[in-house]
């Protein structure tokens, strides 16, 4: 029974790392990424497209399709230029593509908190 518990950890352990090495980023890439986006100048929208491109490259498969695709959509839906402000009040984002942008943030970063710490 013991060494039927010790197969099925190695077995558990060695499939992780397969999946992990072969499947793509995983949290401690998203969390790398994620824990970046502090570091940001808000008014810097160049910069803050970049990030969130990357840390839409970056979700892991375990993040689930909600925050992939949430992750996805923020890059989508920001403004190539950065200024989100200046879209909404230009009508080149319509308010309920600013509700959804932020709603996709509050997503992803509601996965971050919760899976990157301090």
């Amino acid at each position: 029974m013991r060494l039927r518990r010790i197969a099925r950890a190695a077995t558990a352990a060695l499939l992780s790392l397969t999946v992990t090495a072969c499947g793509g980023p995983g949290v401690d890439d998203f969390c790398e990424q994620y824990l970046s986006t502090a570091e940001v100048e808000p008014e810097d929208g160049a910069q803050v497209r970049e990030v969130l491109e990357e840390l839409a490259d970056r979700v892991p498969d375990e993040a689930g399709d909600e925050v992939r695709e949430a992750a996805e959509h923020m890059v989508e839906a920001f403004p190539e230029d950065g200024d989100l402000a200046g879209a909404l009040e230009a009508g080149e984002l319509s308010e309920q593509e600013a509700e959804e942008f932020f709603a996709a943030a509050d997503t992803v970063f509601a996965y971050g908190d919760e899976n990157c710490g301090d």
